[in-house]
């Protein structure tokens, strides 16, 4: 972030610009080092420093939906910490690699996993995530993971409970707009790469 307009807009088109660099990548091995090259390049084509100027931080993400409702990131990492967070995007990738559909798939093959593999899954990606946190210094991952599951499997069963007063047509129709994204313009899934890195908020100078 940055008061003076031009400034922001000049960032702004430097992490467009590294985002679609890291885009492209076809590999797990390709996103990390198009990820590390677009970190020094980019901002050195508009006269800039990524870590002096632009003060550049990142994340990362896991899907996480099946279990929590929603994706699990990492602590965010500063440039200076730029082999903490890949370690950590690593670590989180690993603890759920056997069950993704292909590897640059953000998506579990959840239709061909019994109870017990998803229970070993999640047991598996849970405990990665509360190291990566404790590792970084941050506390309370684990009360947090355990509130996100607790809500989404509230959630899950009003759900289900609703569901059950369906008729069969209607079932059915959800069941298509679930597994078909034309009936109900989904946006095309992409392959996922680290977060494009964050600009720290400054205060605004008078």
């Amino acid at each position: 972030y940055d008061a003076k307009l031009a400034t922001a807009e000049r960032f702004r088109d430097v992490l467009c610009a590294m985002s679609k660099r890291v885009a492209v990548a076809r590999s797990i091995e390709e996103v990390e080092q198009f990820f590390r090259e677009a970190l020094v390049e980019e901002p050195r084509k508009w006269g800039l420093n990524g870590r002096e100027d632009m003060r550049l931080c990142f994340t990362a993400s896991v899907s996480a939906k099946h279990w929590v409702g929603r994706s699990l990131a990492t602590p965010r990492f500063a440039l200076t910490e730029l082999e903490d967070g890949l370690r950590a995007w690593h670590k989180l990738r690993q603890a759920r690699k056997s069950f993704l559909l292909s590897p640059l798939s953000n998506v579990f093959n959840t239709s061909f996993l019994t109870q017990q593999e998803l229970d070993t899954a999640w047991c598996s990606l849970s405990q990665a995530y509360v190291e990566v946190w404790a590792s970084s210094g941050r506390r309370g991952a684990a009360a947090k993971l355990h509130a996100l599951r607790s809500q989404h499997v509230h959630l899950h069963k009003r759900r289900s409970k609703k569901a059950r007063h369906l008729s069969v047509e209607e079932r059915i129709l959800r069941l298509l707009r679930r597994w078909q994204p034309g009936l109900r313009g989904e946006k095309r899934r992409m392959p996922h790469v680290p977060h494009v890195p964050h600009l720290p908020r400054q205060k605004s100078s008078k």
